[in-house]
């Protein structure tokens, strides 16, 4: 019996093993992580421990059991001292590196990118000829494809279908802003300064709000806000940030169906400051300004080739995030490719009418993605559509300075919305003690 329960004992020495693949299957890589790390302190970083008697107080580290003093003989103190002991031993700190290893390259994505297929091989559901399935739609056929997303399905509880329609005319510029339910504050300071519909008396400019769905007691308070101001989109989803995809594309929808009179669109998020002055400039000439661009705003853009815009900040070679912590964290089931399209960051873009709807109509024959920049990017790779870069679109931090505005489109960093008026107003004032139009 006595060799029969020593057999069924575990050695202390896998004891390590069992704690990270334990704390691996139980609670996941992270708590296998620390785990792993907590023996490294353990057996590297904490010198006390290198020498059983300071531990124990059991005199000589190495004692028998006859040797050692009472206290030590006890089954708990003799089975903390095996399991010091094995912790030095040079096959299981070689066993803890390793596993500290593989934790790190596995969490890290590393282990996952060695698997990641060439972007040379890039497809993405459904494979269909994009421009031939245009073609079909634009002259009435049927594409002989069944959408595998639409768009459709979802209910517009504020469907504002008036805004562009007692336009007589076109719009020039249709300003679309993506804004989470209770930012009720950025909404209005939006109102106030860029925002403003009557800008300039010989643009006609067009302001919607993108919301989706919350707590039913905030439907009273999103029900009043569009009573005063008649800008509100609303559609049945729950408006939350995986859901972005859903909110971008059903502004799509609600552009395609009831604005279709705007020649440009700006898709923009509520902590965004715009330039909306900047913005008509760019339209004009997107591939480059010049100094009699800034006289006036309201002249058709001379667009090159097909006519399709899509514009702002563009990551033309941006990769898959892979590390397993990181909110962006993508499987390679999700997506199995080392990079991804070209897209414009999703923060602050704009699009030409028929870029829109090209856009609009693709998206329907596509798999749906979570992060919204990049599903649209998959969609103008299929669409055949190019984006274009432009500095003006900042994407990286809040500018501070009167010269890094000149020039400026858009900019991300204005969630506090006193801030944004306090801001737009200095430059207002700027440039009316410059005797030129505001910005």
């Amino acid at each position: 019996m006595r060799r029969m329960s020593a057999f069924l004992r575990p050695s202390v020495h896998v004891i390590p093993a069992c704690l990270i693949i334990g704390g691996v299957i139980v609670v996941g890589l992270h708590a296998g992580l620390v785990i792993a790390l907590i023996l490294v302190s353990v057996v590297f970083a904490c010198p006390s421990w290198k020498r059983l008697p300071s531990v124990l107080n059991c005199g000589d580290a190495k004692s028998t059991l006859m040797t050692a003093s009472p206290d030590c003989r006890s089954t708990p103190m003799l089975r903390r001292a095996k399991l010091v002991r094995a912790l030095q031993s040079p096959k299981v700190k070689w066993l803890i590196i390793a596993s500290v290893v593989v934790l790190i390259i596995e969490t890290t994505g590393l282990y996952t990118m060695c698997w990641e297929t060439s972007y040379s091989r890039f497809t993405y559901p459904l494979e269909v000829n994009a421009r031939e399935l245009l073609r079909a739609l634009e002259e009435g056929r049927s594409p002989g494809v069944v959408p595998i997303n639409s768009y459709k399905r979802y209910r517009f509880k504020i469907r504002n279908e008036q805004k562009c329609a007692e336009v007589n005319g076109t719009v020039r510029l249709l300003l679309l802003v993506k804004s989470a339910l209770k930012h009720t504050a950025q909404r209005d300071a939006i109102r106030r300064s860029w925002g403003f519909e009557a800008r300039f008396a010989d643009v006609v400019i067009r302001r919607v709000f993108v919301l989706g769905t919350g707590k039913p007691e905030m439907q009273d308070e999103v029900d009043a806000e569009y009573a005063r101001h008649r800008d509100l989109v609303q559609a049945d989803f729950v408006d939350a940030y995986y859901n972005n995809t859903i909110k971008t594309m059903l502004g799509f929808r609600w552009a395609f169906e009831h604005c279709r009179k705007a020649e440009f669109v700006l898709f923009v998020d509520d902590d965004y400051y715009v330039s909306v002055k900047n913005l008509l400039k760019f339209v004009r000439n997107p591939w480059g300004l010049s100094a009699a661009d800034s006289q006036e705003e309201n002249t058709p853009a001379p667009f090159i080739g097909d006519g399709r815009l899509w514009a702002g900040f563009v990551f033309p070679r941006s990769r898959p995030m892979r590390h397993r912590w990181s909110k962006w964290y993508l499987s390679l089931d999700e997506y199995p490719f080392s990079r991804f399209p070209p897209y414009v960051t999703a923060g602050a873009f704009v699009l030409s009418q028929p870029a829109l709807g090209d856009l609009y109509q693709v998206a329907q024959y596509t798999r749906p993605f979570r992060f919204d920049d990049i599903f649209l990017g998959i969609v103008a790779h299929k669409a055949g559509l190019q984006p274009l870069h432009s500095d003006a679109f900042r994407f990286w931090g809040r500018p501070e300075t009167s010269h890094e505005f000149d020039g400026l489109v858009a900019a991300h960093g204005f969630d506090d919305p006193e801030l944004l008026v306090r801001v737009w107003s200095s430059r207002r004032s700027r440039a009316r003690r410059n005797h030129v139009v505001p910005t």
